[in-house]
């Protein structure tokens, strides 16, 4: 069995992975993503949140598309396979998640 963290992690990057390779991306399909975020940030997937605003301007140019979506891939490949630069995300934001799961999980303690 899993730990809760780990299932909504694995949730996040299955729900990213189908959402990436989907042929229809519009942006407020990805706004499922966003309570998972809450609970797991990755820095790709918070800057792809960003980045889906571009989607309206695709019909104008194409390398539109690339912007959107290029700095996305190359930081949740980095993400998932430099353990450097995934602790490095992780320690940093390792106190207010422990603080967060903390308050949700209803255990008495400082926050």
């Amino acid at each position: 069995p899993m730990d809760g963290i780990r299932a909504v992690r694995t949730s996040l990057l299955l729900a990213a992975l189908i959402f990436l390779l989907s042929p229809t991306e519009f942006p407020w399909y990805y706004t499922w993503m966003l309570p998972m975020l809450a609970v797991c940030p990755r820095p790709s997937l918070l800057l792809w949140s960003c980045t889906l605003g571009l989607y309206h301007w695709a019909y104008m140019a194409n390398w539109v598309i690339w912007v959107e979506h290029l700095p996305v891939i190359v930081l949740l490949i980095l993400e998932l396979f430099f353990p450097a630069v995934r602790m490095f995300f992780e320690s940093s934001a390792a106190l207010p998640r422990a603080a967060v799961i903390k308050a949700i999980s209803g255990k008495s303690g400082n926050l």
